[in-house]
C-alpha cells in the first residue's frame, strides 16, 4: 500500500516551482472534427484549462494570450491528428495573405469547426483544406479566399500535439 506524503514547507516550495512552470491555456469548448464538422458552442460559463510547461509555449514561440488547446474528433486527418488528441493551437490572427501551403490548421465554417490541411493553389481563387487520411477525401473543403472571415474563420495553426489520448 502506497503511503501519502504530507506537504511541509519544503514540498510545498517545490510544487509552488512546479505551479510556476507552467502555463494554463483554456481548452476550447468545441473539438475539432477531423471529418465532418463540430458546431461551435458559444459562451460556456464553466471554462476548463490544461497544463502547459512554459517552456513548451517558448519551444514553438506559442503566447499565452494567443495559445488554445482543441480536442480532435475523429480520424481524417491520421497519421497525423489522431482521434481524442489534444492539439495547441496558435490563434494569432492571420488572414489569406500569411497563411503557410501545407500547414494543419483549425477552422470553421458556417458554424462548424474543422482540422485540416492547407494547400494552397497557386493562381486560384481557392484554398484546399485537406484530411490527410486520404480515405476521408470526401471531407476536403474547397474554400474560396474571398470568403476569408466571412464564412470561413481560421481559429488557428496547429503547433503541437499536447497529449495522444484525453477525453473531456
Amino acid at each position: 500500500m502506497k503511503s501519502i506524503k504530507i506537504l511541509d514547507r519544503k514540498n510545498m516550495k517545490n510544487l509552488d516551482q512546479l505551479l510556476n512552470e507552467v502555463e494554463y491555456i483554456e481548452i476550447a469548448n468545441v473539438s475539432a472534427a477531423a471529418g465532418s464538422g463540430y458546431f461551435i458552442l458559444e459562451d460556456i460559463a464553466d471554462k476548463k484549462y490544461f497544463p502547459i510547461p512554459k517552456a513548451t509555449m517558448k519551444e514553438y514561440g506559442l503566447n499565452p494570450r494567443y495559445t488554445l488547446v482543441v480536442p480532435v474528433k475523429g480520424n481524417s486527418m491520421e497519421p497525423t491528428v489522431s482521434d481524442g488528441c489534444l492539439v495547441l493551437v496558435d490563434t494569432t490572427p492571420v488572414n489569406n495573405v500569411s497563411l503557410i501551403d501545407n500547414k494543419v490548421y483549425v477552422i470553421s465554417v458556417d458554424d462548424l469547426c474543422y482540422i485540416k490541411r492547407f494547400k494552397l493553389l497557386p493562381r486560384s481563387k481557392y484554398i484546399k483544406a485537406q484530411s490527410d487520411n486520404r480515405d476521408f477525401a470526401y471531407a476536403d473543403l474547397a474554400i474560396e479566399k474571398e470568403l476569408i472571415d466571412n464564412n470561413l474563420k481560421i481559429i488557428g495553426k496547429l503547433a503541437c500535439i499536447v497529449k495522444s489520448s484525453y477525453r473531456l
